[in-house]
């Protein structure tokens, strides 16, 4: 019986010493991911990002450039990762197309959904510039940062041109940037900021919406008072919605 008891002891030692191993090596763990998921936010430090939606009719009546093609509803100009205005890009981290082209579905829906409007720059290209420029601010990997931007874009795509139409807004009208903004907040529960330009003939044109996103990516934000600067907008009466 004592030899049974010295040897229950032992074993509940030993088990007492992994379990102190253990929970120590688990902390150890914890507090290594910890520390590079601090480093990682410290290397993509912005604190949010912004969806461009333009207008491909405004765009190509600028008289600046021609047009491949003229969509008839909103197409992505990019997603834009915003610190103080600008983000730090890795220009290490290039384009890959053929990462790109091994998603078929992804591909497809960039196609449609994010074409290049210059009839000079193919798609890949635009793509690409997107990626280096601004894609490669976040710590996304590339085919995971054009499908958040897909996921968001179509989201937009399925309820701005409707959210417009309510507050009579079409094409071929012209409205105080006020009417745009309700329009939008409105249909969309998310406040916007707005790009507009000028064509040819003087005429101000709505050209962009923008849309402030997450860091992750994820969801839709209401772009706060700070984030929101004067433009063209705010400098004319009537926008053309062409």
């Amino acid at each position: 019986m004592r030899v049974l008891f010295i040897a229950a002891c032992i074993l509940v030692l030993a088990i007492a010493v992994w379990v102190r191993r253990v929970t120590f090596f688990s902390s150890f763990v914890d507090r290594q991911a910890l520390s590079q998921d601090l480093i990682l936010a410290a290397a993509y430090d912005y604190d949010y990002s912004l969806l461009s939606m333009q207008w491909p009719k405004s765009f190509c009546n600028t008289g600046q450039l021609e047009c491949s093609q003229v969509p008839a509803d909103f197409t992505i100009h990019g997603l834009w990762p915003q610190k103080n205005g600008r983000c730090r890009a890795r220009r290490t981290s290039i384009y890959d197309d053929a990462m790109l082209k091994g998603n078929v579905s992804l591909t497809n829906t960039m196609n449609q959904t994010w074409p290049s409007l210059n009839a000079r720059k193919r798609n890949e290209k635009f793509w690409g510039d997107e990626w280096e420029k601004h894609g490669t601010c976040t710590n996304l990997k590339q085919n995971d940062y054009f499908k958040r931007t897909c996921d968001r874009a179509t989201w937009v795509r399925r309820r701005l041109l409707s959210s417009l139409g309510k507050k009579g807004i079409r094409q071929g009208t012209s409205h105080h940037k006020d009417v745009y903004n309700k329009a939008v907040e409105s249909g969309l529960n998310l406040t916007p900021t707005f790009q507009c330009k000028r064509n040819a003939s003087k005429v101000m044109l709505l050209l962009e919406i923008r849309f402030c996103v997450d860091k992750a990516g994820m969801q839709f934000i209401n772009c706060s008072r700070g984030w929101i600067k004067r433009t063209q907008c705010d400098k004319v009466g009537k926008i053309a919605f062409p």
